[in-house]
């Protein structure tokens, strides 16, 4: 990953440390998550968050993908405005994960689209639900 310059190299690269090993690689993997630069959506980052979703589902994956959500480091991240085409593909692609892990889609369009950096807790048709803590339960107990 350290050699990969392309930010879709980096992507690619990415997914594959988190199928190869994503415990193994966590550490690695959580660097560089927290410092990878750009907002195009296609780099390193969305290479795990896709990687996360990938089959097979694992409690490995499910336990990092909630550590990602979680981390209020991130939040700007996963609530950031689609100025540019392809800012929002880091919300995209954690939903699908989300919903991935858990075998049925536990986070829908409502979820992904309600999320704004003044609002993390986002309005659904039927009830205010925390994005995090609810993708923690959704792909904890689908798992075991």
């Amino acid at each position: 990953l350290a050699k990969a310059t392309d930010e879709y190299e980096r992507e690619k690269v990415a997914r594959e440390m988190v199928a190869e090993n994503v415990d193994g690689q966590w550490e690695v993997l959580k660097k560089v998550f927290a410092t990878e630069k750009g907002e195009s959506g296609s780099d390193a980052r969305t290479g795990i968050l896709r990687g996360l979703g990938d089959a097979p589902a694992t409690q490995a994956k499910a336990r990092r993908l909630a550590e990602l959500l979680e981390d209020p480091a991130n939040e700007v991240l996963f609530t950031q405005e689609n100025r540019t085409m392809g800012m929002d593909m880091y919300r995209n692609w954690a939903v699908a994960s989300v919903n991935a892990i858990a075998g049925k889609e536990v986070m829908g369009q409502a979820v992904k689209e309600g999320l704004s950096r003044q609002r993390w807790k986002c309005v659904v048709p039927w009830r205010s639900v925390d994005l995090r803590s609810t993708a923690k339960q959704a792909i904890l107990k689908s798992r075991g």
